[in-house]
């Protein structure tokens, strides 16, 4: 089962309660372990992003019932009003997939993230990755927001799902011995490193990284706010992806200082050839990455508490100024 998006969320939860999802992938809904995930969004911008206007806004609807009565309903009505309370975690322990975390172990699961979504933060998928069980794999795509396939080379994605399936369906080993550990730092003078170890040998190993324009947010959105005419605050960050080679044959390291302001992130990418069983098995590419870091570890600003509503908090950058 493959969805995004919301379609991403409806994955999740059909996996970890429908038998006959044997194996899914997710994309661009890194959600787990949603309350501290959101809330190290809202600290890394100082309210919520403009696409959460939807679920921070409360709306009225009217329909009409019958001739002679009108009823006024609530539409949308304003989710985050109640984060960080007892009435959100209510709704989490229903909606939060990480709570059908023993349900995915036997499922391999390909989980698809973009790096510059205007939803969530690059290292979303910190909060959860490492706490799942069984065949997982991560892949974060680099420079792509949330409607990646319009800011990034679909292909691509469509060729690592492919093979994704073929494994599953036909039973093919993928990279499961990649295992990394991210090294933090608070500090801008010291290195944040990641150390990754792959027994499977990979074709190709490349280190992706780059800064935010931000000096004051942790914002790596593609767009940062949204106009009249649709989204805007382009935010066309510099990538630099470089060639990472072994050492001893099976671990891969990269490494790199905050800028002088803002932050910085960067993960590696591995290129894996699966091949497809028998003694002249078609090989199939399949690309997977390690979780983000991001330097310095600081979080910008404090957490909204209870008080995480429209009229409580802002929207970070609503509109373009």
């Amino acid at each position: 089962m493959c969805g995004a998006s919301k379609r991403g969320w409806t994955t999740w939860l059909a996996a970890g309660i429908d038998r006959r999802v044997e194996a899914f992938i997710p994309v661009v809904m890194p959600i787990l372990n949603i309350t501290p995930n959101l809330n190290s969004a809202f600290r890394s911008l100082g309210g919520w992003s403009w696409t959460f206007a939807d679920y921070v806004r409360t709306y009225k609807m009217m329909f009409i019932r019958s001739f002679i009565d009108i009823c006024f309903v609530q539409f949308l009505a304003g989710n985050m009003n109640y984060f960080n309370t007892p009435a959100f975690d209510a709704l989490a322990a229903l909606v939060d997939p990480i709570n059908y975390n023993s349900k995915f172990t036997p499922k391999p699961t390909y989980i698809i993230a973009a790096s510059q979504d205007e939803f969530f933060q690059p290292d979303s998928a910190n909060f959860f990755f490492q706490d799942l069980r069984g065949e997982k794999y991560l892949r974060i795509l680099p420079g792509a927001d949330h409607a990646f396939h319009l800011t990034f080379n679909l292909t691509d994605v469509l060729v690592s799902i492919d093979t994704f399936f073929h494994m599953a369906v036909d039973n093919l080993r993928g990279p499961r011995d990649l295992n990394w550990n991210l090294v933090k730092t608070t500090s801008r003078t010291e290195d944040a490193s990641i150390v990754a170890v792959s027994g499977t040998k990979p074709k190709t190993v490349v280190m992706y990284s780059t800064n935010t324009i931000s000096t004051t947010q942790r914002d790596f959105r593609l767009f940062a706010c949204v106009t009249a005419s649709g989204t805007g605050c382009y935010q066309g960050l510099q990538w630099t992806a470089t060639e990472v080679d072994p050492q001893y044959g099976v671990i891969y390291t990269a490494s790199r200082k905050a800028p002088e302001q803002g932050w910085g992130m960067f993960f590696l990418e591995f290129t894996y050839e699966v091949a497809e069983r028998g003694w002249n098995g078609e090989k199939r590419e399949f690309k997977v990455t390690t979780e983000v870091n991001i330097v310095p570890d600081v979080l910008p600003y404090n957490s909204c508490g209870t008080a995480c509503g429209l009229g409580q908090v802002n929207l970070a950058n609503p509109t373009a100024q």
